[in-house]
């Protein structure tokens, strides 16, 4: 996954480039903060046909998440994966 972070007075940037981003590296992300029920739907979720990368991201935004974490995934899901 590539991603560029800048951090400005108290906010952060992010720069997704979609092409190095795939469904598994949201997944590796947010792994350590999801309960095993929601990490298994992720990943079946992820074995479907068709899903973009930004589906995955929208899953689990609300979820108890560290703050950059979530500005990783706003921003892949506002880059629309």
């Amino acid at each position: 996954m590539c991603l560029i972070l800048s951090k400005h007075k108290k906010s952060h940037k992010v720069i997704v480039e979609c092409k190095d981003i795939a469904w598994s590296d949201v997944q590796t992300l947010v792994k350590p903060y999801l309960s095993e029920d929601l990490n298994t739907a992720l990943v079946m979720q992820g074995q479907s046909a068709n899903y973009k990368v930004s589906l995955a991201a929208e899953q689990v935004i609300g979820e108890p998440l560290p703050d950059i974490i979530n500005t990783i995934l706003e921003s892949i899901v506002a880059a629309d994966c």
